[in-house]
């Protein structure tokens, strides 16, 4: 559980994609933000900028495609073989890792606090700056 909350808070430390409809840093801080407390995982790495996503994949592929990785890649991924996991879009596979990641109750509630507290801490930035 530890090394996937460091790896989780590296990857949700890098800068979310502004998409379209966030004009800000801080609407789409906001809008990645909500995403994870609602638990909409698809929602959440859609905000993700593609190189955290390819950071993610190059991290785990060796471990999920290696003989003792396979059941790894069913657990955090939902994939069966190296094949799937090559074809599945990098942005399905962090939604996948999130949902599967955040089942455990402790995770998911973590990282929603902390979400909220960073969102409080830019919306308060954001005031002060209007």
């Amino acid at each position: 559980m530890r090394r996937t909350s460091l790896l989780l808070a590296s990857l949700l430390t890098m800068a979310p994609s502004a998409l379209a409809g966030q004009g800000t840093p801080e609407a789409a801080a906001e809008a990645f933000g909500a995403a994870v407390i609602a638990s909409d995982w698809p929602r959440a790495a859609r905000f993700m900028h593609p190189e955290a996503l390819r950071v993610l994949r190059g991290f785990l592929e060796p471990l999920v495609t290696s003989t003792e990785g396979a059941q790894l890649g069913t657990q955090l991924f939902g994939v069966k073989s190296a094949a799937e996991l090559a074809a599945t879009p990098d942005t399905v596979l962090f939604a996948r890792f999130l949902a599967n990641t955040m089942k455990e109750a402790a995770g998911a509630e973590l990282l929603k606090a902390d979400m909220t507290n960073l969102l409080t801490m830019i919306q308060a930035r954001f005031k002060r700056s209007s």
